[in-house]
């Protein structure tokens, strides 16, 4: 992503205009990757997964989105609203 963002930046200050052909294709490749971004983190089965690594936990969206507490908080929110209405109500039927 980070290749990309700077790719991006370049080809907005033009450094690319004896290409333009690259130039469009950094700026339709850069829309297209940030597009999939605000997908998966937008998925709730993404951070599910990661949340329930053993090597990541939830420390994953504390170091990788601590600019966007935001985006936190809300995971945090639809994790555990997952859990309250998929997994806890089976985890009651089992121990019956």
């Amino acid at each position: 992503m980070d290749h990309f963002e700077a790719l991006e930046k370049q080809a907005k200050n033009g450094d690319f205009n004896d290409h333009l052909g690259i130039q469009n294709s950094i700026t339709e490749a850069w829309n297209k990757t940030k597009d999939y971004y605000v997908k998966t983190d937008a998925s709730i089965a993404w951070v599910a997964a990661l949340s329930l690594h053993p090597r990541f936990k939830f420390e994953y969206f504390d170091d990788n989105w601590k600019d966007t507490p935001r985006f936190i908080s809300t995971a945090r929110t639809k994790f555990k609203k997952l859990w309250t209405d998929q997994y806890r109500p089976e985890m009651g039927r089992v121990a019956q």
